[in-house]
């Protein structure tokens, strides 16, 4: 199967482009972000494009979803809040799933060992096994949305349920697992940690991104409806080979 990169491989250049926020004006895009810029629509509702001679012009056939800001000019609509909420939801649930099942069948073996060996050897065992089964299963969850997010659909089994993926901010293609381990880790260890700021940050930012976002320099679209991947092909393709790069 080929490697999915997302509807474009570049960012547009910087240029003039109509306001994501509606309206009819136009915002300038610097290669990288909206900014706060913004022309005015010109006389006869044909959109303004700021100083003259300044920047590109708009696309022929460009178009921004009117439900949400694009996530770069011509780019697919950012993911909305509510459902990357729904997607860390179901993530969260799955994960908590596959915990009460390890656990369970961990107490039962644990409960096997202190009635075969007795308390003081089983004991001891079963203290091993119960801290090597709690390591893993904390390995085990890093390891699910670091190679997931880091494969070619860039989506956990909980964002391609929500219809959303994660994808890079400068260039809309797949993350690298460095990327996705440092998205992962701050998003763990930092956007909930103040009152979940990192997360409400999302509310302001032009770009819908979380604090763990903007460390980890991603953005999460919208994804192709038609291409929803199944949480098998989701499993099999994480260790997918990466394209050699240029």
């Amino acid at each position: 199967m080929s490697e999915q990169t997302g509807p474009r491989t570049t960012a547009p250049p910087p240029g003039w482009y109509p306001d994501p926020a509606g309206g009819g004006g136009t915002r300038w895009w610097d290669g990288t972000a909206w900014t706060d810029q913004v022309g005015q629509p010109a006389p006869g509702g044909q959109p303004g494009y700021g100083q003259p001679g300044y920047g590109a012009t708009v696309p022929p056939g460009y178009a921004v979803p009117s439900e949400a800001p694009a996530a770069w000019p011509g780019g697919p609509p950012l993911a909305g809040v509510g459902a990357r909420f729904l997607a860390l939801l179901l993530d969260w649930l799955i994960m908590t799933g596959v915990a009460l099942v390890v656990a369970l069948v961990t107490g039962l073996v644990i409960a096997l060992l202190l009635g075969t060996l007795g308390e003081s050897v089983g004991g001891t065992i079963a203290t091993i096994v119960g801290i090597a089964v709690y390591l893993g299963l904390i390995v085990a969850a890093f390891a699910y949305e670091i190679l997931l997010e880091a494969g070619p659909y860039g989506q956990t089994i909980g964002k391609a349920v929500a219809g959303v993926r994660v994808v890079r901010a400068d260039t809309g293609g797949r993350l690298s697992v460095g990327q996705a381990a440092g998205r992962v880790l701050a998003r763990s260890f930092l956007s909930g940690s103040i009152f979940a700021l990192g997360y409400l940050w999302a509310l302001f930012d032009d770009r819908r991104r979380t604090w763990h976002d903007l460390l980890a320099d991603t953005v999460v679209i919208t994804a192709d409806p038609s291409t929803r991947p199944s949480a098998r092909e989701l499993l099999r393709t994480a260790r997918a080979p990466r394209p050699p790069t240029a």
